[in-house]
């Protein structure tokens, strides 16, 4: 598998993610197997994919509580349990505070705080960082519009965000709902969201610039 394969005229590399589950009890049946297999195949793939993961009893305890994290996410803004800190960001030179960084983070009702590492990934694989970075966008500009008309606000944006159209129209609208200028809000991104979604990205940063 390792080697490329070649289709219509081009050499197209491909890598294989596995996940192995065995057992010595006669009780297990095939469908538990399967199961507990593709729950080390989902590891596998978290893992950076191109390797294989065994399957092991801790990994069924990480599953429920993913599922549990991704099933509470979707009403965590209803909930009120999202929120921003806000980072200074300050200039050196003058030692003044030229503007912000809001980070997001999550105080689940009944498990306290959850690290954004833990539940930024749940949210772009589930397909809930849209109106949860839709969320993040207004509240930053609602905290803008609090601040000195020169101080500025800085949103991290997922790929996820990135390549759908409809960030530029939410962007717009938070912008004009809390009279903020364009000029107060950056929008950061990473090197490798950009480089891994390259034409939809600069389609949309387009229509933004």
């Amino acid at each position: 598998v390792r080697a490329p394969f070649e289709i219509d005229g081009r050499l197209v590399p491909s890598s294989v993610s596995l996940g192995i589950s065995s057992s010595k009890l006669n009780s297990d049946r095939g469908s538990t197997l399967f199961r507990h297999a593709d729950i080390a195949l989902y590891e596998a793939k978290k893992a950076g994919r191109n390797c294989f993961m065994t399957f092991h009893q801790d990994m069924n305890q990480q599953l429920t509580r993913r599922q549990s994290l991704q099933n509470d996410l979707a009403s965590a803004t209803e909930w009120g349990e999202l929120f921003l800190l806000f980072q200074p960001i300050v200039d050196l030179a003058t030692n003044a505070t030229q503007g912000f960084e809001a980070l997001l983070r999550w105080q689940h009702r009944e498990l306290g705080l959850i690290s954004p590492t833990e539940f930024i990934p749940i949210a772009e694989e589930s397909g809930q960082i849209g109106p949860i970075g839709s969320w993040v966008i207004d509240a930053a500009c609602m905290h803008a519009a609090s601040l000195p008309t020169k101080t500025f606000i800085a949103v991290n944006v997922s790929a996820a965000q990135l390549t759908n159209p409809a960030l530029v129209l939410q962007t717009r609208a938070s912008l004009t709902k809390h009279g903020v200028s364009p000029g107060r809000l950056e929008i950061e991104i990473t090197e490798s969201t950009l480089i891994e979604n390259d034409e939809r990205a600069l389609v949309v940063l387009d229509q933004s610039a």
